[in-house]
């Protein structure tokens, strides 16, 4: 499956907390697929804990938060937003490559390094085509994560600071944390 993405903060259920619902916006900026939606009100859930209302829209997340950090959320989320249209010539480059090459325009590390004994266990990062690494936080809570660059040099999508790979990294979770592989052709667009 070449485009894959999900309904940023879940279609149903209860809310997500505000936290988790701004690193869904993080990991949906840098999937092929970025959009959010959920069910009805009144729909299959209704009636469970606070689901007067199910929308799952970035200012109806906001709602939940006191008034004096609401802006400033919003304004997070926006950014992520605004990202994903730069990066939008990237991804329509490499859908093109992977629909040429029958492969995946997101894809488990172990693809691309099948003879890395590391790459074989991680099922918390991938590609997305063939220069962005992305290695998304998935528990509320975390300001770090632990993740494994490839072998090859890269670089911080957000930070520029150059890595060497072939290496675990603890990195600061402040924003999702993204690398690009020196010398691709993904755009050096940063929020």
């Amino acid at each position: 499956m070449i485009f894959w993405g999900f309904d940023t903060g879940g279609f149903a259920g209860p809310l997500p907390d505000a936290e988790l619902y701004l690193r869904a916006t993080e990991l949906a900026c840098f999937s092929p697929v970025m959009q959010w939606h959920s069910e009805p009100d009144g729909g299959q859930f209704a009636g469970e804990e606070t689901l007067d209302n199910n929308e799952r829209s970035p200012w109806n997340i906001a709602a939940t938060l006191p008034a004096a950090e609401q802006e400033a959320y919003l304004n997070r989320i926006r950014a992520y937003h605004k990202l994903r249209i730069t990066l939008l010539p990237y991804l329509l480059a490499e859908a093109a490559y992977c629909v040429e090459h029958s492969s995946p325009l997101m894809r488990a590390l172990v693809y691309d390094w099948s003879g890395e004994a590391a790459a074989l266990d991680i099922d918390d990062e991938f590609m997305l085509g063939r220069d962005l690494l992305v290695a998304p936080v998935l528990q509320a809570g975390l300001d770090t994560r632990r993740l494994w660059l490839p072998p090859g040099s890269w670089r911080g999508f957000f930070d520029r600071k150059a890595y060497s790979g072939n290496q675990w990294l603890e990195t600061v979770a402040a924003a999702i944390p993204v690398f690009v592989r020196e010398g691709g052709s993904v755009c050096s667009a940063s929020k």
